[in-house]
């Protein structure tokens, strides 16, 4: 049996992911690993804030939709050293969702620390976007959104 796994494995043309548990399994059976080749990759430089600003580089995800999300965030001064950082679960929801509660915990943390002048930087055209926009927000998180963008332009 596990010589036909190991024969129908390795002829296959399917990527793995990046499941642990699957590395194990695959790897028992003596079967080599098929890494699926990113689309499209694009280098990034992290660029500092100016002097006396601090840079909140931040990031929410989910797997699925709706599915477990998480949402988190970096904050360095202009010389790139490490002030501070969180992680929250945030359990089931979407991706958008996710992205908004990072913007939302890393203004209020700027707002608790009692830092004066913040840069907030982030990879959703969404969150951005309603920064001008509140209509884009949804209603369930609207009101600590309102609060944390008017602190964010005070």
């Amino acid at each position: 049996m596990s010589v036909l796994a190991k024969i129908v494995g390795n002829n296959t043309k399917k990527s793995s992911n990046s499941s642990i548990a699957n590395f194990a399994l695959l790897n028992r059976f003596d079967i080599r690993i098929n890494i699926s080749r990113s689309i499209r990759s694009i280098d990034v430089l992290w660029s500092s804030p100016p002097v006396g600003w601090i840079k909140r580089n931040i990031d929410g995800v989910a797997t699925g939709s709706p599915s477990i999300s998480s949402c988190g965030s970096i904050f360095r001064d202009h010389m790139g050293d490490h002030l501070r950082s969180f992680c929250n679960y945030l359990g089931e929801g979407k991706a958008e969702m996710a992205e908004f509660c990072a913007v939302m915990v890393a203004i209020e943390k700027v707002r608790d620390f009692e830092w004066q002048k913040g840069w907030l930087e982030s990879d959703c055209i969404l969150v951005i976007n309603a920064f001008f926009n509140s209509n884009l927000v949804l209603w369930i998180i609207k009101t600590r959104w309102l609060e944390c963008r008017s602190y964010a332009f005070y």
